[in-house]
């Protein structure tokens, strides 16, 4: 048998691009006419239009081509999208916002509620706020759930009675949610894990007050307001210089001599001590702010992170070094695995730990933390009872130990939480 090679009639087609035109040196068919460029439209209709688009589908549009790329990537079409996701989103104080940055995290934001007691342990949806821009923080107490967004809005999710599909009343976690204030920085609650004790929430904000006598407008202070967290009804409020400006707020201590540290925008911690038993009591008395031991000592520190639990603080500086307090013998031993540093009588001296590269991130437990550091590896130390340090062991750790990691995982995707 004896097989012929035929040559391959396939003809090669030029494709066209609608927005950009032909492609050169390529022929139209005969019988069509010249196609219609998306080009000849006035590029605030084009935007208009492509408004109305999901954010997925505009972000696909523009890897089509050249022309959509620009379209797609320019920031009146951005603040439309925006616009239409969060209507009452202001622009900033510089009139400038990276509005796609803020319509991407508008749509991506969703509110999800995991129980792990009783029968029933499915993953439920909760009400997500439509003023929210985000979900910056997020806090749950014994009955309800606090969310802070990037704008500085406090919302107020509230636990109800609700019907279900089939009719019948159901008990629902973070169905309805109210504004509980606006302004806010940063927000704490009694740090133990038990939400049973988060019977008060305070709420670092900044508030317009009127100026002095003999002068005329007001002027902003940061101030702390204490919200009872079963009713969100604001039972204290304390209000500081304006000359002095705070961008966090950590707990420490029991409720009867619970510490607030205020971290200023200069890296420099305040302290001052309240009674949290009399905070309902209908009165007011003037409360002593004073620097903390940390930022006397070592007044070079520019600190950028706290975090805090019942009996230790954590402070992590602007250059990566973590420094420590621990307030209580028993909770020094966990972390240190003796007591020969201990001092009970300056239990506000900075402990600093020595580490191989900058950390980033943080994470306190009652006798265990946890540090992430510039490269992604996670470093453990104290108690490991349990096998909480993820060791693969149950021997405590005196100093901080490199636990494994996946190779995949870097610090910007890293969620570290420790209870």
């Amino acid at each position: 048998m004896i097989e012929k090679a035929f040559p391959s009639r396939r003809r090669r087609v030029k494709r066209t691009c609608p927005s950009c035109g032909p492609e050169p040196g390529g022929e139209e068919k005969k019988g069509r006419g010249n196609p219609i460029s998306v080009q000849l439209f006035p590029p605030e209709l084009v935007e208009h239009i492509i408004s109305f688009l999901p954010v997925r589908d505009v972000v696909a549009l523009g890897q089509t081509c050249h022309y959509f790329h620009e379209v797609c990537d320019a920031e009146g079409l951005w603040r439309r999208i925006c616009r239409r996701l969060s209507p009452r989103l202001r622009e900033q104080g510089s009139g400038v916002r990276p509005w796609k940055r803020a319509a991407i995290l508008n749509y991506t934001k969703g509110l999800y509620f995991q129980a792990f007691g009783g029968r029933r342990r499915c993953l439920s949806k909760s009400v997500a706020p439509l003023l929210a821009h985000g979900y910056r923080r997020f806090l749950p107490t014994k009955d309800h759930v606090f969310i802070l967004d990037y704008v500085g809005t406090l919302f107020f999710l509230k636990n109800a009675l609700v019907s279900s599909t089939l009719g019948q009343i159901q008990w629902k976690r973070a169905c309805r949610y109210v504004v509980l204030c606006r302004g806010a920085k940063d927000f704490a609650s009694d740090p133990r894990c038990d939400t049973v004790y988060r019977k008060y929430l305070y709420v670092l904000a900044t508030r317009e007050q009127p100026g002095m006598v003999g002068t005329t407008g007001s002027q902003a202070c940061d101030c702390v307001e204490v919200y009872l967290q079963s009713s969100g009804q604001r039972v204290f409020k304390m209000t500081f210089h304006h000359s002095m400006s705070f961008k966090q707020i950590v707990l420490v201590g029991q409720e009867t001599h619970r510490a607030l540290l205020l971290l200023t925008e200069e890296g420099k911690i305040y302290s001052l001590v309240v009674n949290e038993t009399q905070l309902d009591q209908p009165r007011s008395y003037t409360v002593q702010l004073a620097l903390r031991k940390v930022s006397c000592c070592l007044p070079h520190l520019r600190v950028t992170f706290m975090a805090s639990n019942q009996s230790s603080t954590l402070y992590i500086t602007d250059q990566g070094g973590v420094y420590f307090e621990v307030h209580t013998p028993g909770v020094y031993r966990d972390l240190f695995g003796t007591l020969q540093a201990f001092d009970p009588l300056d239990q506000q001296m900075p402990i600093a730990l020595s580490l191989p590269a900058k950390i980033l991130f943080c994470a306190l437990g009652y006798n265990h933390l946890g540090l992430v550091d510039e490269f992604g590896r996670i470093f453990m130390q104290g108690n490991n009872r349990y096998g909480q340090l993820g060791t693969g062991d149950k021997m405590d750790r005196g100093e901080p130990t490199q636990v494994g990691l996946f190779p995949s995982t870097s610090p910007s995707s890293l969620f570290f939480p420790i209870l």
